[in-house]
């Protein structure tokens, strides 16, 4: 067989994978934001009753209304009061920082916000990223099952329980979760203003522009993980490199018997 013949067949192959098309993708990633967003919402008020966030907010919001941040509005609720031109804003929050209690609140709330957003995402993104396609098979969330797509090997073999790991913890958790609100959280306590905010922002972009730009399309956790996305009712996987070589030099043979037939 020569090499225009054998391309054809390799073209032509079940066993070349489709890629994912973006109408799918795009419905997929809505789906499985949804699903997060209500996940992670819950996670983080689970998290902020075991840590005792939600009594330190409540004793805190006490010593604001005591002494005068919390001020009553037109509409008969209360936020906080403003410290531009206003000197009984600025008077107090000098009392409030001599009150040691009243720190202490704010302190303890200020900490616990962190590990309360972190853990919130952390366990919503082992759930819906890694313990479902864990069951489901080939990577799939459950968006992707909805929409009929998954993931295979870079290799165009099926992915493994180690790569879905990865692909979870160092890709979608810690590069693309937590160091854009790790920066995020730098610029909005002011500690890296602006640049942190660009930083979070780039991180995002970068992801956004890998999965145009990528011969097969795949984001910074995809790049980790070493797996793409592909239409998997069209899908024929095999576990091994060995075994997808052996089944496509059996189907070259069955094809080319075919044409001598013809």
């Amino acid at each position: 067989m020569n090499k225009d013949s054998e391309s054809m067949v390799l073209k032509n192959s079940i066993y070349t994978p489709k890629k994912a098309t973006w109408f799918k993708r795009i419905l997929a990633f809505l789906l499985d934001v949804i699903l997060f967003a209500v996940l992670v919402s819950g996670m983080m008020l689970l998290l902020s009753f075991v840590l005792g966030y939600q009594r330190d907010l409540e004793l805190l919001e006490e010593k604001y209304i005591q002494y005068g941040i919390y001020v009553l509005n037109n509409s008969g609720t209360y936020e906080f009061c403003t410290t531009v031109n206003n000197e009984a804003c600025l008077d107090a929050w000098e009392a409030f920082n001599l009150d040691a209690e009243a720190c202490a609140y704010y302190d303890s709330t200020a900490i616990k916000t962190i590990p309360i957003l972190i853990g919130g995402i952390f366990f919503s993104e082992l759930i819906l990223d890694f313990i479902v396609p864990l069951f489901i098979k080939n990577g799939r969330t459950i968006g992707m099952f909805c929409l009929g797509i998954a993931y295979l090997d870079t290799k165009d073999i099926q992915i493994t329980s180690i790569q879905l790991f990865i692909h979870f913890l160092f890709g979608k958790f810690l590069v693309v979760s937590v160091l854009p609100v790790f920066f995020f959280l730098m610029h909005f306590f002011n500690l890296w203003p602006n640049y942190g905010l660009l930083v979070c922002l780039g991180i995002l972009l970068v992801n956004v522009l890998m999965k145009f730009f990528t011969p097969k399309r795949m984001g910074i956790a995809d790049s980790i993980g070493k797996m793409y996305l592909i239409d998997n009712e069209s899908q024929v996987y095999c576990k091994t490199v060995e075994e997808l070589s052996a089944l496509k030099a059996k189907e070259a043979r069955e094809k080319e018997m075919q044409k001598k037939t013809y």
